[in-house]
């Protein structure tokens, strides 16, 4: 193969050449375009034909695989991108509930167990500092200041009378 072409196949021997089967020197086939079958040489003969036949069969199934294989690797990025999406949701969701037991703790702690919803911070040290606070104002008298003790003194809710107001005033129930 000194001066002349090969049409076929790099310049390293062939699954072809190395059965024995040689091609005959030609000039490079014109382009045919993308998709058109491959002409058979008519040199070849019947062995030559059939390997070729082979290869191509073995070159479509190649191809069929490296598909499935390309459409079951676009699963499985989608596979990992939705555990992935869930996996951010779950740690989201565990962050929070350990925040959540993270504050009740520490306002149980400083005897505030009822107001762990008031207290802000994400960490142990931000909790505590607030819980001490909202236990400082608490204890300070800053609750709640109007209480009723007796039910007795509920003022009513129909607006009475100035003569009404008097006869109550003086122990009278009913005025006749």
């Amino acid at each position: 193969m000194s001066n002349r072409t090969r049409v076929y196949g790099p310049t390293a021997p062939t699954r072809l050449e190395l059965m024995g089967i040689r091609f005959m020197a030609a000039e490079a086939a014109p382009d045919t375009g993308a998709g058109d079958p491959p002409v058979d040489p008519p040199e070849l003969g019947d062995a030559g034909k059939r390997a070729i036949a082979a290869e191509r069969e073995a070159r479509a199934a190649a191809e069929r695989e490296a598909a499935d294989l390309r459409t079951q690797l676009a699963t499985a990025n989608e596979t990992i991108t939705t555990k992935d999406a869930e996996l951010a949701t779950s740690r989201g969701e565990t962050q929070s509930l350990q925040l959540e037991r993270l504050r009740e703790t520490v306002a149980a702690g400083k005897n505030i167990p009822t107001l762990a919803a008031y207290l802000t911070g994400t960490t142990q040290e931000e909790l505590e500092e607030s819980a001490t606070a909202l236990a400082a104002a608490v204890s300070a008298g800053q609750a709640p200041t109007h209480v009723i003790p007796n039910i007795a003194e509920i003022p009513p809710a129909v607006p009475e009378s100035p003569e009404r107001g008097f006869l109550r005033s003086l122990g009278v129930s009913k005025a006749n």
